[in-house]
């Protein structure tokens, strides 16, 4: 995929990527090509996937290296893009990293469309009062097994 993106017209530019495959026993088999990190959430710590390689697309011979963590139940899974963490508000404040992990912690006990709702709530909830709430994409996996 990398050296297809390379000799395409979007040679110029880049594409990041994270690429994931959840197997019954739980084995979370993931890439991660310049993606922000996904963050999963045990209910006691984040552990950041960061296993792979570049953004796709600049250098031909980039090489990727796939990660793997066990999923138990109860776990989340949190995968968005830079638009969550990057959002300012009126006054210039990041939404930012230490914000979306106290959402992730204060609603992890929910179920995933509880969770990705309570949190994309409280997130507007907090920025509310500076400005517009983070709009940019988000998706919460969790519940092992599913």
């Amino acid at each position: 995929l990398n050296r297809v993106i390379h000799r395409s017209a979007l040679s110029s530019k880049f594409v990041s990527l994270f690429y994931a495959e959840l197997e019954p026993s739980g084995n979370f088999i993931y890439c991660n090509a310049g993606h922000n990190p996904p963050l999963l959430w045990t209910g006691r710590r984040f552990e950041e996937l960061r296993h792979g390689g570049l953004v796709l697309g600049p250098n031909p011979e980039a090489h990727y290296e796939r990660g793997y963590v066990v999923l138990a139940t109860g776990d989340i899974v949190v995968m968005y893009t830079d638009g969550v963490t990057e959002r300012e508000n009126p006054s210039g404040r990041l939404f930012g990293g230490p914000r979306l992990r106290r959402l992730i912690r204060r609603t992890g006990a929910a179920s995933a469309s509880v969770s990705r709702r309570n949190s994309r709530t409280s997130a507007r909830r907090a920025w509310v009062s500076g400005g517009n709430p983070p709009r940019a994409k988000w998706k919460v996996a969790t519940g092992y097994p599913p």
